[in-house]
């Protein structure tokens, strides 16, 4: 796992919205991950999801989920996934 310290995270924001970003809630991944295992899971561009997330950044608002892989995190635009699909609270998706 990455270790992203809350110095590093205010740095970050997302590039879609320009908010802050803040680690997603173990809860969040599960989802995720499990809509990967049955291949529903797309990111913004409409492209299967088929890595497994073992961490992500979220935006403030809730709305979008940045995978982190091999430590480095993904913020392209393109690699960002649509948190609605997922059918949980915005409070549920951060730490």
């Amino acid at each position: 796992m990455t270790n992203i310290t809350d110095d590093v995270l205010l740095l970050l924001q997302c590039p879609i919205t320009r908010q802050p970003l803040v680690k997603a809630k173990s809860e969040l991944l599960d989802r995720a991950n499990g809509m990967i295992h049955r291949n529903q899971l797309t990111n913004r561009l409409g492209e299967i999801v088929d890595r497994l997330l073992d961490e992500g950044l979220v935006d403030e608002a809730g709305e979008w989920l940045y995978p982190v892989r091999d430590g480095i995190v993904c913020l392209s635009a393109d690699e960002a996934i649509l948190q609605d699909r997922f059918d949980i609270e915005e409070d549920e998706a951060k730490a």
